[in-house]
């Protein structure tokens, strides 16, 4: 098999997924860089990866690491699940190795311990996980055994890819172009079918052993006031659960609502007004109680 697909971040901008789908195969999405920190984020990442979602484009994710400690890599974990929480992918979770200036400066010793933690802290979360590094990475930094455990996604910009070792995906050029990205973006061929191997194992947020009700009602955690309107809306709703943000997972409920100010969940309904006295108002004229 031969499937194509590009790999995106912020520096792509606004992507129109909607021209972009009938074009590709798979998409991996960058969730950030570094540590866990909310300014690390990427800042399409959230939009990326609904509109695949809305669109039914398989995809993946990737860190772009600066590790030089044990204590890094944990904490570009953290920043990877604190993330995709919530989200179903199709392809691994990928740790970004090429920077020359920090983690490249290391023994290749340390760069595998490095590795090692941030890829057991992804796979006892459930997901599959990947390494992706260009050649030279390959054949001089990354030389541990550890590294054959992994998946590899291998960056040579060629006409072939020369890498003699096992690879799931070869990124063979930055400057491909798509209508509907504005400039420039890496392009990949992938030979590998992770979207069975990963439903399959039930890995990556896979809903196979996901208890699924006939509706959730979502409200954003830490507000009180949103939790009563949240418990109000459930009252007429049959085989309903109400959960926040942190505890709602993608693909729990047949349908959706979302109470107040909540951003970033999909959902079917939207009982959301200009203030709470207001969105109070739409739940009560929801459940009969206007």
């Amino acid at each position: 098999m031969k499937l194509k697909g590009i790999d995106v971040s912020e520096h792509q901008g606004i992507i129109n997924w909607d021209k972009i789908k009938g074009q590709i195969d798979f998409a991996i999405i960058r969730v950030g860089y570094g540590d866990n920190m909310t300014s690390q984020d990427d800042s399409q990442f959230k939009r990326n990866i609904q509109e695949c979602a809305r669109l039914g484009i398989p995809v993946g994710v990737y860190i772009y690491s600066y590790a030089v400690t044990i204590d890094h890599a944990k904490s570009e974990a953290e920043h990877v699940l604190r993330n995709i929480k919530g989200y179903k992918l199709d392809y691994p979770v990928y740790l970004d190795l090429e920077d020359d200036g920090t983690t490249g400066t290391l023994d290749n010793s340390v760069i595998a311990s490095i590795a090692k933690t941030f890829c057991d802290i992804i796979e006892a979360a459930g997901y599959h996980v990947g390494i992706y590094a260009n050649t030279y990475w390959f054949n001089n930094k990354l030389t541990s055994d550890i590294f054959n455990r992994y998946d590899k996604w291998v960056a040579e910009y060629n006409s072939n890819c020369n890498y003699r070792g096992n690879y799931g995906i070869w990124q063979f050029t930055d400057s491909g172009t798509f209508d509907g990205i504005n400039g420039q973006v890496d392009t990949n061929y992938c030979y590998v079918d992770y979207q069975s191997i990963i439903k399959k194992s039930s890995l990556n947020g896979s809903e196979k052993n996901l208890k699924v009700y006939r509706n959730v009602v979502v409200y954003a955690k830490g507000s009180d006031a949103d939790e009563c309107i949240a418990k109000i809306l459930s009252w007429k709703l049959e085989d309903c659960i109400v959960v926040n943000h942190e505890e709602y997972v993608k693909g729990m409920g047949k349908s959706v609502y979302s109470v107040g100010a909540l951003t970033g969940v999909e959902a079917n309904v939207y009982i959301r007004g200009k203030n709470r006295e207001e969105t109070l108002k739409l739940a009560e004229e929801r459940v009969g109680l206007r």
